[in-house]
């Protein structure tokens, strides 16, 4: 009897060490792999920064609506493009053969609208982002806090005509933004693939105007993008 007991209380150990690594928690590098915000994805809104919309001063600025565009999680960092056009203005003041490095549009994103839109906290939060711009024949290579995509990440985030459609909010349109049937209006991107005296936008049809537009065009629309770091937004 003494034997068996012994036995019966070696095979209860024998059976609880090899269940033991099902009870145990995941591999400790798994305890602390980092938490990412649910809510942020590509195609997603989210709010960032303060910018007048309603064109009522009177009641403030209101919160800037974004569309993910990209997630890279091993770089911590979000591509936001502004959901609506929040700006009227022309590609340089000038009509004159430039590029995205000189235009008067580069200087008042990075300038005015950066400091305007956003707080000291948000601007610690946006990462400037070194990027290459075509330039008819050429290229230039710039470092903006705030920019316009480019023809390439057009037909990448928005293959389809529908998808790039977008409206100017009041504040714009009383900036004078053209709006066309529908509602929409055209907005500028940075590169330049035709003519130099040109840019690039996309038309209220959604059209991809590869030919590009004046570059002092009236009544284009500004939809601003920027890369955020990721952990900026918080984990729920």
């Amino acid at each position: 009897m003494r034997t068996s007991s012994i036995l019966r209380r070696i095979l209860c150990l024998a059976l609880l060490l090899a269940l033991l690594p099902a009870c145990l928690p995941a591999a400790a590098d798994t305890d602390f792999a980092p938490a990412y915000p649910g809510y942020v994805y590509p195609g997603a809104m989210v709010y960032f920064g303060f910018y007048e919309q309603d064109n009522n001063f009177q009641n403030g600025t209101e919160p800037v609506q974004w569309q993910v565009l990209a997630v890279d999680y091993n770089g911590g960092r979000v591509l936001l493009l502004s959901r609506y056009a929040l700006e009227m203005q022309r590609f340089n003041h000038d009509w004159v053969k430039i590029s995205w490095r000189d235009c008067s549009l580069r200087n008042f994103l990075n300038n005015s609208f950066y400091y305007q839109c956003f707080s000291q906290y948000e601007r610690q939060a946006i990462l400037p982002t070194a990027m290459t711009s075509k330039y008819v024949n050429q290229q230039v290579d710039t470092v903006d806090n705030v920019f316009c995509l480019d023809s390439a990440q057009v037909k990448q985030y928005f293959p389809s005509k529908a998808q790039r459609l977008t409206l100017p909010t009041p504040y714009a349109i009383a900036r004078e933004t053209a709006i066309f049937d529908g509602g929409t209006c055209y907005w500028w991107l940075r590169d330049t693939t035709k003519r130099q005296n040109d840019a690039n936008r996309i038309k209220p049809d959604g059209t991809l105007e590869e030919y590009g537009g004046n570059t002092n065009a009236y009544g284009v629309g500004v939809r601003p993008a920027v890369w955020v770091k990721l952990n900026y937004f918080p984990v729920y």
